[in-house]
């Protein structure tokens, strides 16, 4: 595989978490056919978020292969100067890796947050009624929250 480049001043914690989504994707996906976008080869949590974002799968037969294609990946958060950290951006990350892969854009009226597991759970998070405002703030129409966070909005 290629090689994999993270900046915008991370903390350990959310530099782990954009490990912790490639290393999913990698495990997870699979291309069908030569030259063929990577689908998912299971359903749980995770890829049932990503269809729930706009990034459909296709039904085609599935061939195992490297969905990065060798290719190098650099993740950047914006905002160099400020620091971030936690473990809040993994589903995120994984979305927009997968979303690059597949050729298939992301919503831009969606935001997501969640840890995301190497097996594929999504685990909650905290700061939910904050990030909620902010995309509100930011002219965002949807929220994808993780299950488990469902009590701090109901």
């Amino acid at each position: 595989g290629g090689r994999l480049t993270v900046t915008g001043q991370l903390g350990n914690v959310m530099a782990e978490s954009v490990n912790t989504a490639l290393s999913l994707l990698r495990s997870r996906f699979v291309l069908a056919g030569p030259g063929a976008a990577p689908t998912p080869a299971v359903n749980n949590e995770v890829f049932a978020t990503l269809q729930s974002s706009g990034v459909p799968a296709e039904d085609n037969e599935q061939v195992s292969r490297d969905p990065f294609r060798g290719e190098d990946i650099h993740v950047h958060f914006p905002a160099g100067g400020i620091p971030k950290d936690g473990p809040s951006a993994g589903v995120a990350v994984l979305l927009a890796v997968a979303s690059l892969l597949m050729g298939r854009p992301m919503r831009s009226d969606t935001a997501v947050t969640g840890e995301v597991t190497l097996r594929g759970h999504v685990l909650p998070v905290g700061g939910i009624r904050d990030k909620v405002l902010a995309a509100q703030r930011a002219g965002v129409k949807h929220v994808l929250l993780p299950l488990a966070n469902k009590r701090n909005v109901l």
